[in-house]
């Protein structure tokens, strides 16, 4: 139904976590944190792009909050984890 509105050129926003939908669908993806832009760009471009991709944690122990950045493929090592997958 999505791509047949699409091919009508319909315009269709879609709120989704699933990347191969996005993928599929979506001629433009953007990635909302705390009501802001932080990327947006073609699926591909996106997806090329992940090997800068840094991520935000925190990590709490004993009450103890502790944010952190780190590179999305070092998230395991960075928050004591052997791997993260």
């Amino acid at each position: 139904m999505i791509l047949t509105q699409k091919a009508m050129g319909k315009t269709i926003i879609l709120t989704t976590h699933n990347m191969h939908d996005a993928e599929e669908l979506c001629d433009r993806v953007a990635f909302i944190v705390d009501g802001k832009i932080q990327a947006m760009d073609t699926p591909s471009a996106l997806r090329k792009s992940c090997a800068d991709t840094k991520v935000e944690y925190v990590f709490i122990k004993e009450g103890q909050k502790s944010r952190n950045t780190c590179l999305l493929s070092a998230l395991g090592a960075a928050a004591g984890q052997k791997n993260i997958a």
